[in-house]
């Protein structure tokens, strides 16, 4: 891993561990991308840039009034760094100075190369684990004073390229800032696959696979979150590509927002691939002097399939991007009590569900809505954050808790008011929308304005009572509705266009300063389930609940999906009482995500608390080092409606975990299925027949599951190393 100039050829050449990234310097002073892959020892930029040349090229000169071309560089067609107005008609970003011209025209003035990357004071950023390095450049406009701090960073661990850019004014007067895209990856080919997650509540990030033609596919968001119909994370890959074969590029932006992708296809065959803040109702002003910080951009790239990227992608998202607060509740069985009595219970019955779970092994218990002020229903007292004793006495709730060893913890919703609240009624103001006409509701709750800091630090004091007052070790952060209809009293005019941005920096900035005030307690991501799952709420949030959809089978499609862009070990997964498989399968499925269940633990039958009590035993001998902290490996995928296969392999690739759903009843089926990820010399026993094999066996023979399986039987198998 470096970073390296040519000062003769104007070409920085940045090495991740097997990728290498060339930056191109040309004469016109705009920076270029000539190639980024595979590892190449150099590279011929006049032939990595040819190109068909677009309608022009050339330029008038003013210095001597001749009309001049630059050479190797094609407007519309060439491989751009950052491209703006003055040389594409798709940007990375425009500003417009009083109101008028929004073009950009960024031009080379200085660089350097340092040790470490880019961090933020309140946006989300890849941590420097330890030997990343930063090319950063310094571009000007060729007209405006405006400048561009552009920071690429390759890591050693991975092949992952983070980009950082920060904007300047300069100009003496107001900018008004009018798209902000992170990620830009021009590609000099029109033959790739886009793969995105689409989906919605309750069947978050499917899996869709489409071949790019001309023209430009939009992926998005425009709700205020990052949000349950797109996931901010998308893959270009060859149209062949397999798990394990063809290239693969993957695109994560770290932002919770409302966000924008768009994959061109350009009618000289360069694929351009931009990702950042939705502009459809973004315009920021940028005062003179001051600056503006995009949401960092992450790009990797995999030469061996889809598990390449995953792989690095899991990899620095473990370690460089999460960070946990108490790393026991995050690694503990967790009983949570939403779908066990939802709002309907006293302290009697929470009692006695905390002795219940105690017995099937719980070591967290999790106490969901319900517990504060009036709130019997989801119609009152949102926002109204302190303890209804008479309905839930926290206090002795803990006691018990800690009489069975287990950890407690509780639910809060932070960005969300109901209008029957004594907060609102107090503070109309707070609302992101006008209380005194018709208003939306979602959920019978408004949201509340985090873009005006005297909002975030009035909820910060009521939830910092809450925790400072009680032993919590766990909170789950919820966020229930979309904010398409908001509006904030502290803006005025075009400034009601930063709304969703500062909205997004408001929940950044709660964020921060309540994990870091209680550095003790574990935090769980939710909104409505997956509404917010990305890299930005992972920087916070170590772990993220994936879904309300609790039934087993839809969780292989949305965990399935899911497993492209984030590891296991971020995906909250537990146990319900959906009746569709047995709770054996049910177990074996949470058991590749955080684990935990979601259910009353009083309802069990002595066969089924028996059932999980054995999914527990292997949970405690595995799930550490294989689900957590291990490889994943898709083996095949639900969306082919068959069946579903993964295996999980720990790093010393000492033991693995096989888990086979099966869909689609089959008499007399053929089924062998080959892991991946082991040590082809080592003999590993397996639990499915107790069997003595090879790793290579494994991989290249399978495992043998010719038998008759109904539809939604599963097979969970451990290997071990003898």
């Amino acid at each position: 891993m470096s970073i390296t100039f040519d000062k003769d050829k104007r070409l920085f050449h940045l090495r991740g561990r097997d990728t290498s990234l060339y930056v191109y310097l040309h004469e016109s002073g705009m920076p270029l991308c000539p190639y980024f892959g595979r590892y190449l020892s150099e590279l011929d930029v006049a032939a990595a840039l040819s190109a068909s040349p677009d309608w022009y090229s050339t330029y008038y000169s003013r210095a001597d009034g001749c009309e001049r071309s630059y050479e190797n560089l094609w407007l519309n067609s060439t491989q751009f760094l950052t491209p703006t107005h003055a040389a594409d008609a798709r940007p990375a970003m425009a500003a417009v100075e009083g109101f008028y011209d929004d073009k950009l025209d960024l031009r080379y003035v200085s660089h350097r190369i340092y040790d470490g990357k880019p961090t933020s004071e309140i946006l989300p950023y890849v941590r420097d684990g330890g030997g990343a390095q930063t090319l950063e450049l310094t571009l000007k406009d060729f007209y405006k004073s405006v400048c561009v701090k552009l920071s690429l960073t390759v890591m050693p661990e991975c092949n992952a390229v983070l980009r950082n850019t920060v904007l300047i004014n300069e100009t003496g007067a107001p900018l008004w800032l009018t798209r902000a895209m992170s990620v830009v990856c021009d590609l000099p080919r029109a033959d790739m696959d886009i793969v995105h997650f689409p989906g919605e509540w309750c069947f978050e990030r499917r899996l869709r696979r489409e071949r790019l033609t001309e023209g430009v596919k939009t992926i998005g968001s425009a709700s205020g979150r990052s949000s349950h119909e797109h996931n901010p994370f998308v893959m270009l890959a060859d149209g062949d590509a397999t798990e394990t074969t063809g290239e693969v590029y993957a695109f994560s932006l770290m932002y919770s927002g409302s966000f924008k992708c768009e994959a061109c296809v350009g009618k000289t065959g360069v694929t351009r691939l931009t990702m950042g803040i939705d502009d459809g109702r973004f315009r920021y002003e940028v005062r003179n002097g001051e600056s503006f910080v995009f949401p960092e951009g992450v790009t990797t790239y995999g030469a061996r399939g889809f598990e390449s990227v995953s792989a690095d992608l899991h990899y620095l998202i473990r370690n460089n991007i999460i960070k946990d607060n108490n790393v026991g509740a995050y690694r503990s069985i967790l009983v949570n009590s939403w779908e066990g009595c939802y709002m309907d219970y006293d302290t009697e019955k929470v009692v006695s569900l905390v002795r219940s779970a105690a017995k099937l092994g719980a070591e967290t218990f999790v106490l969901d809505d319900g517990w504060f002020a009036n709130r019997n229903d989801d119609t009152r007292a949102l926002g109204d954050w302190y303890e209804n004793a008479d309905k839930a006495d926290i206090a002795r709730i803990i006691d018990e808790c800690r009489a069975h060893n287990m950890r407690f913890g509780l639910w809060i919703e932070p960005e969300m008011a109901n209008p029957d609240s004594e907060l609102l009624r107090a503070h109309p103001e707070y609302a992101a929308v006008n209380l005194d006409t018709d208003f939306w509701l979602s959920r019978h709750q408004v949201p509340l304005n985090f873009a005006d800091d005297e909002v975030v630090n009035a909820v910060y004091e009521r939830i910092a009572a809450v925790l400072e007052k009680y032993d919590i070790e766990y909170v789950k952060w919820d966020h229930n509705r979309q904010l398409e209809d908001c509006r904030a009293r502290n803006l005025d005019g075009a400034h009601q266009y930063e709304f969703y941005h500062r909205n997004t920096l408001g929940y950044y900035r709660l964020a921060k300063m309540l994990t870091q005030r209680f550095d003790k307690v574990h935090f769980q991501g939710c909104a409505s389930g997956g509404g917010r799952f990305d890299l930005g709420t992972l920087f916070y949030f170590p772990e993220i609940w994936t879904s309300d959809e609790n039934d087993p089978v839809q969780r292989l499609f949305i965990q399935y999906g899911t497993s492209f862009g984030y590891p296991p070990s971020v995906m909250g997964a537990h146990v319900n009482a959906c009746g569709v498989t047995d709770i054996k399968t049910k177990a074996a499925v949470a058991l590749f995500g955080s684990y935990g269940f979601e259910l009353d633990p009083r309802t069990l039958s002595e066969r089924e608390a028996a059932e999980i009590r054995e999914i527990n035993e292997i949970y405690r001998k595995y799930h550490a080092e294989v689900v957590l902290d291990g490889d994943l490996h898709r083996l095949i995928s639900p969306f082919d409606g068959k069946a579903f296969a993964v295996n999980m392999v720990s790093k010393d690739k000492t033991k693995a975990l096989f888990l086979y759903v099966n869909l689609l009843k089959q008499l007399r089926a053929r089924r062998f299925v080959k892991l991946r990820g082991l040590k082809p010399d080592a003999y590993y026993i397996n639990s499915l027949d107790g069997k003595k094999h090879k790793g290579e066996h494994y991989m290249n023979v399978g495992l043998n599951l010719s038998f008759d399986l109904s539809e939604f039987e599963s097979r969970l198998v451990m290997l071990n190393e003898v």
